[in-house]
């Protein structure tokens, strides 16, 4: 395994920004996990809600991880810019898709919880409020989309995907 301890997380983990143009919605900046780390998901995800945690994020992928021991502390490293809990309480469930920047990384789907649901949803949420699953294509993800707007059928489905010019 090389030494991620002494070197900036953006030389050796694989980042892209998948952005929203809605403001109750957050940026989600994905890393992918290097072959020889071991994680229970080949993604690392941060969910961005204001342009100063944005700031602060990129300051920090910019340094090396902290370590507790021999494990990478991202919790007290780039994790730290994100990790208060969101200050977005939406009425109903919001499930959004974000689609990648190219052909290599994953379709995004990140959803954001209301109050009245919270006690159903797992502990692990992103900020105690969002969750996400990645989709190796694009309709794998809308099928998903759609399996869950049949069982929450007063949620929104919002498409962040860039729109397609008619030539």
């Amino acid at each position: 395994m090389k030494n991620y301890v002494t070197k900036p997380v953006r030389d050796w983990m694989d980042t892209a920004w998948y952005r929203s143009n809605i403001c109750i919605l957050p940026d989600v900046l994905i890393g992918r996990w290097p072959d020889d780390i071991a994680a229970p998901f080949p993604y690392h995800t941060w969910v961005v809600e204001t342009y100063l945690e944005e700031q602060y994020l990129e300051r920090l992928l910019e340094q090396p991880v902290p370590s507790c021991g021999h494990a990478l502390d991202f919790e007290n490293g780039p994790d730290s810019a994100v990790s208060k809990t969101s200050k977005y309480s939406p009425a109903v469930p919001i499930y959004c898709l974000y689609a990648p920047a190219d052909d290599e990384r994953p379709w995004l789907v990140n959803v954001l919880w209301p109050d009245c649901l919270m006690a159903l949803i797992p502990a692990t949420c992103t900020r105690s409020r969002y969750s996400h699953e990645f989709f190796a294509t694009r309709k794998a993800a809308v099928e998903f989309l759609e399996f869950w707007s049949g069982l929450v059928p007063q949620a929104q489905m919002i498409s962040l995907e860039p729109s397609v010019k008619e030539e």
